[in-house]
């Protein structure tokens, strides 16, 4: 979520290691000469061009160890827009072993385990990062999206709460820890930051249909509804739009509107949207359904919902939705 370029950070490590930003700028002419692959290695050039011109760096061994851990870090920064995950890492891996307090290393390679979901082991290098620099910030948000994927979400916010002193204005890191908030079952804290993101002028159509969910749930049904609909005004039949404004429906007890917004939601490809979610539409359908008469029908949505999620009636509870 907020895995930010390292290069800038790995900068203040020395003077000699300014060197290490990479660019995606239009690549010079062809290199025939080390000062030119080199040029390639450290300055701008595209990402298979940075390849050659860092293979050519490290095979001679010509560098300082601070520039030579530069170049594998470039190289693993070329290999990571290649999506060549575990290249990037035996090169992050090389370029910690020749500087070992590059705390930009630590933090890409971390970024690299999370994308590749071996959390503790980039929870160890978001702690070493942080170890090395206390005001890094990207490094607080990427051990928090970590923590968010383990479902450790009290953890999560603790270190969203670090990342948002650090940088009060990123609407990513107030968003995510929204998110975060609503994971937990705290709404009402949640909707303080996605109102506040919102403010900050993030409108797009995820904010505002997650606050949609969170203000349903919490009893605000006719601002959700306000929030759903113009979530799926831009993109219409959103699954998870779909889901907050049929829970608000159902609140309202507009049980034709709850359901038609669940067979929608239901309809979409599975593999697009989360299963919570879609425990969610089909719980409530199946309420909706049992209380317009239709018991078989209800039941068998309710039974599909709780194979999704065995705890999913103890949530309806909690939202102040019985019935069932």
């Amino acid at each position: 979520m907020h895995a930010c370029p390292a290069g800038s950070a790995f900068m203040k490590i020395a003077p000699a290691v300014a060197a290490l930003a990479l660019s995606l700028a239009a690549a010079p002419a062809p290199a025939q000469t080390y000062d030119e692959l080199a040029k390639w290695c450290y300055d701008e050039s595209t990402d298979r061009q940075s390849l050659q011109g860092c293979d050519a760096v490290i095979a001679a061994g010509r560098e300082h160890p601070t520039r030579l851990a530069g170049a594998h870090f470039n190289r693993g920064k070329a290999y990571e827009n290649l999506n060549e995950p575990e290249r990037a890492i035996a090169d992050y891996s090389e370029a910690i072993r020749l500087l070992p307090k590059a705390y930009p290393a630590f933090y890409a390679r971390g970024n690299q385990y999370r994308f590749t979901e071996r959390y503790d082991l980039a929870l160890a290098d978001y702690d070493r990062a942080i170890e090395l620099s206390s005001d890094y910030t990207d490094a607080f948000a990427a051990r928090a999206d970590t923590y968010y994927a383990k479902g450790q979400y009290r953890r999560a916010i603790v270190d969203y709460d670090r990342a948002i002193e650090l940088r009060p204005a990123d609407d990513q890191y107030v968003g995510a820890r929204a998110r975060t908030y609503a994971a937990d079952g705290q709404h009402a804290r949640a909707l303080q930051d996605y109102d506040r993101v919102v403010e900050l002028g993030m409108r797009d159509v995820e904010t505002l249909g997650d606050r949609c969910f969170s203000r349903a749930i919490v009893g605000q049904l006719q601002e959700a509804l306000e929030d759903c609909n113009a979530a799926l005004e831009s993109v219409p039949d959103l699954p998870e739009s779909l889901v907050g404004r049929g829970l608000a429906h159902l609140k309202l007890g507009r049980l034709a509107e709850a359901i038609a917004d669940w067979d929608l939601a239901v309809a979409a490809d599975a593999q697009t949207w989360s299963a919570r979610k879609r425990a969610i539409a089909l719980f409530g359908r199946g309420v909706a359904k049992r209380r317009t008469g239709d018991t078989m029908g209800g039941d068998a949505d309710i039974a599909a919902a709780r194979a999704l999620q065995a705890g999913i009636a103890d949530d309806f509870t909690k939202w102040g939705i019985g019935g069932f």
